[in-house]
């Protein structure tokens, strides 16, 4: 399975909150954190327009890190656009059998436990 984390830059409500500090951390740093004890993950990405997110993440040693375009950093692209161009930018071997995970940055909250089992389902019912 391959997570891809969408990281803008430019939130409208709460500025730069990818990497406000909750708990003395960047929320960015938590998500990951979390991720990174699933085995069935075997990599996380991280999209973004800003230097400083990237590279935060290259220190909390994510797989790849891919600089996002200003013409899919807008709050108006939906994120399958941002998805998909990341995807194309991803040297993946047979893509179309691959699990993609997205995972958003602020969503500190989520545990494995529900990835797994969210994974469990798609094994069953493909």
């Amino acid at each position: 399975m391959i997570v891809i984390i969408p990281a803008r830059a430019g939130s409208k409500r709460i500025k730069k909150k990818n990497i406000k500090l909750f708990k003395g951390k960047p929320i960015i740093y938590w998500i990951i954190k979390e991720l990174k004890k699933n085995k069935r993950i075997k990599s996380i990405v991280v999209t973004s327009d800003d230097k400083k997110i990237l590279n935060l993440c290259k220190k909390y040693s994510v797989s790849e890190t891919i600089k996002r375009s200003k013409n899919l950093s807008s709050d108006k692209i939906p994120f399958q656009r941002v998805i998909k161009d990341t995807i194309k930018k991803l040297k993946i071997k047979n893509k179309n059998r691959q699990k993609i995970l997205v995972v958003y940055p602020c969503s500190f909250f989520l545990k494995n436990f529900y990835i797994f089992k969210a994974d469990n389902i798609l094994r069953k019912n493909p």
